[in-house]
Protein backbone atom coordinates (compact mmCIF):
# COMPACT_ATOMS: atom_id res chain seq x y z
CA UNK A 1 0.00 0.00 0.00
CA UNK A 2 2.82 2.40 0.41
CA UNK A 3 4.31 1.97 -2.68
CA UNK A 4 0.76 2.78 -4.81
CA UNK A 5 0.69 5.83 -2.14
CA UNK A 6 4.25 7.12 -3.30
CA UNK A 7 3.21 6.32 -6.82
CA UNK A 8 0.48 9.18 -6.96
CA UNK A 9 2.63 11.42 -4.69
CA UNK A 10 5.57 10.89 -7.06
CA UNK A 11 2.94 11.59 -10.24
CA UNK A 12 1.47 14.46 -8.83
CA UNK A 13 5.19 16.28 -7.76
CA UNK A 14 6.68 15.70 -10.68
CA UNK A 15 3.79 17.59 -12.81
CA UNK A 16 4.38 20.02 -10.21
CA UNK A 17 8.10 20.24 -10.69
CA UNK A 18 7.42 20.43 -14.57
CA UNK A 19 8.61 24.68 -15.79
CA UNK A 20 7.39 26.11 -18.48
CA UNK A 21 9.77 23.99 -20.99
CA UNK A 22 8.29 21.15 -19.71
CA UNK A 23 11.59 19.78 -18.65
CA UNK A 24 11.67 18.32 -14.93
CA UNK A 25 13.00 20.70 -12.19
CA UNK A 26 15.63 19.13 -9.89
CA UNK A 27 13.49 18.43 -6.27
CA UNK A 28 14.92 16.90 -3.33
CA UNK A 29 11.27 15.24 -2.47
CA UNK A 30 11.09 13.51 -5.32
CA UNK A 31 14.47 11.85 -5.47
CA UNK A 32 13.35 11.10 -1.77
CA UNK A 33 10.06 9.09 -3.09
CA UNK A 34 12.06 7.38 -6.05
CA UNK A 35 14.53 6.58 -2.78
CA UNK A 36 11.66 5.07 -0.60
CA UNK A 37 10.31 3.34 -3.52
CA UNK A 38 13.81 1.32 -4.29
CA UNK A 39 14.30 0.81 -0.56
CA UNK A 40 10.80 -0.97 -0.69
CA UNK A 41 11.17 -2.72 -3.50
CA UNK A 42 14.66 -4.26 -2.39
CA UNK A 43 12.86 -5.60 0.93
CA UNK A 44 10.05 -7.11 -0.83
CA UNK A 45 12.71 -8.51 -3.49
CA UNK A 46 14.59 -10.25 -0.37
CA UNK A 47 11.22 -11.45 1.50
CA UNK A 48 10.45 -13.39 -1.78
CA UNK A 49 13.75 -14.83 -2.37
CA UNK A 50 13.73 -16.28 0.98
CA UNK A 51 10.60 -17.67 0.72
CA UNK A 52 11.61 -19.59 -2.47
CA UNK A 53 10.30 -17.23 -5.14
CA UNK A 54 12.28 -18.53 -8.47
CA UNK A 55 10.77 -16.10 -10.72
CA UNK A 56 11.73 -12.59 -9.80
CA UNK A 57 14.38 -10.82 -12.46
CA UNK A 58 14.48 -7.09 -11.13
CA UNK A 59 13.65 -4.44 -9.04
CA UNK A 60 11.85 -3.20 -12.09
CA UNK A 61 9.80 -6.37 -13.15
CA UNK A 62 9.00 -6.57 -9.68
CA UNK A 63 7.19 -3.29 -9.70
CA UNK A 64 5.46 -3.48 -12.72
CA UNK A 65 3.91 -6.71 -11.11
CA UNK A 66 2.73 -5.10 -8.08
CA UNK A 67 1.42 -1.47 -9.69
CA UNK A 68 -0.96 -4.23 -12.17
Amino acid sequence: MELEMLFLELSNRVGQCLNENRVRDSDFIVKAINKRQIEILIEMKQRMLMEGSSSLHDLKDLYVRIMK
